[in-house]
């Protein structure tokens, strides 16, 4: 019975660091995003602000080109704290994979320790 419960949490175990794995490389790829999110910000903030200068001296065209950049610009920061959220959502998953490993861990290493004195009982 002791192999039995021994096996489930080793796959428990193999299923936890599948999705702590896979956790991971949402991490990694969300970090990524917000990398390339944040850059697009600088970049269309740089340029909304070339832009309205422009405008300002000569109007027309130029300052429906600031607006239209000026609402990228809303729309990135938006894109990034969504990807900021989603990122975080994804550590605290992270956090809580790993704490229920380092439980199942401790759970394994307790069942061991039990089969291991149960042997020791048997052999007596």
């Amino acid at each position: 019975h002791g192999h039995e419960e021994a096996a489930a949490v080793a796959a428990t175990l193999a299923a936890s660091a599948a999705l702590e794995a896979r956790l991971r490389q949402e991490l990694l790829e969300f970090r990524r995003a917000n990398e390339g999110l944040r850059a697009d910000l600088e970049t269309a903030l740089q340029e909304a602000d070339f832009q309205r200068r422009r405008a300002d001296l000569q109007q027309g065209r130029e300052a429906e080109a600031a607006a239209r950049l000026v609402q990228r610009c809303e729309q990135l920061e938006i894109e990034l704290r969504t990807g900021r959220k989603r990122s975080s959502e994804a550590e605290s998953k992270l956090l809580q994979a790993e704490a229920e490993r380092d439980t199942l861990l401790r759970e394994r290493a307790e069942i061991s320790e039990q089969a291991s004195q149960r042997e020791a009982e048997l052999k007596e």
